[in-house]
This record gives C-alpha cells, structure tokens and sequence, in this order.
C-alpha cells in the first residue's frame, strides 16, 4: 500500500511539469499502478495547455489548473 501510494504522489508531482504525460504514462504502465480517480484530475491537468501555444503561456495554464483542484 505504501509503495502504490508514493508511486500514485510522483505521478502527481511529474504532472505539475509541462509535457510529461507520456512519462507518466509509460510509469503506469511498467509498475501496473493506476487510479482511475486520479486519472480524472491527471486528465485536468493534461488538457488545461493542450491547445494553448507558447511554452510561457503553458505553464501558466497548467498551474492555474494545479490553483483549481481539490486539497
């Protein structure tokens, strides 16, 4: 339980960075530990600069997005 739960908060802190969704997607894949309730706000993050141009501009959406989840 301790190893899924800090494998779950590094896929977290990873998405805090501009294009790492495939990293992560890679990590869920290899290690087997994915969480669909997570997913969801993964997916947040991932679609908040999707369409948005503009490495500055990017990373200010995706950490708008990171102000607006849930504690």
């Amino acid at each position: 339980k301790a190893k899924t739960t800090t494998q779950l908060k590094s896929y977290f802190a990873d998405a805090q960075v501009l294009n790492t969704k495939m990293k992560i997607r890679t990590a869920q894949t290899e290690s087997g530990v994915k969480d669909t309730f997570q997913e969801h706000f993964l997916g947040k993050l991932f679609g908040s600069y999707a369409k948005t141009k503009g490495k500055e501009k990017k990373q200010e959406m995706l950490d708008s997005a990171i102000q607006h989840l849930p504690s």
